[in-house]
């Protein structure tokens, strides 16, 4: 599965691997364990995760979740364990893997969908490709 694949839907909780796409609806499964086949027409409001990004103070003004994600993907030690859930903990936990984030900006809740989504998809994912299309570009002309 790549990571260009998964969506969340606003008023629905969880993740969704995107299964078929066309103009007007999209055929996805739950990322769960017991997933479930939904179709979603126009009028839900649909987040690819590559999009998503946390805000920074750097001049790009944020960072995709994607590349976080990929960092924590190879460096395990970057993550939090398991009861390192707290407010605080959740915020030295980024403080430590993405130094430059705008606090003003980001909040708790920010924090623990993000955190969350990483260990769902660690979990029921574990062969998720996390690097993106651009990468893999670069890795193949050298």
């Amino acid at each position: 599965m790549k990571f260009e694949e998964i969506i969340t839907v606003s008023g629905k909780s969880g993740l969704f691997k995107i299964l078929k796409a066309n103009q007007n609806a999209y055929i996805v499964e739950e990322i769960n364990d017991k997933p479930k086949r939904l179709v979603l027409g126009n009028q839900h409001r649909i987040s690819f995760l590559k999009e998503i990004s946390l805000y920074t103070t750097t001049s790009e003004g944020s960072v995709p979740i994607q590349e976080l994600y990929n960092k924590m993907n190879q460096d395990p030690d970057l993550v939090p364990d398991e009861g390192a859930v707290s407010e605080q903990d959740l915020f030295t936990f980024l403080g430590n893997l993405l130094p430059e984030y705008d606090a003003d900006r980001i909040y708790h809740s920010d924090l623990k969908k993000f955190y969350s989504w990483f260990k769902k998809l660690k979990t029921l994912v574990p062969d998720l490709d996390y690097s993106s299309e651009e990468e893999e570009k670069t890795e193949e002309k050298e």
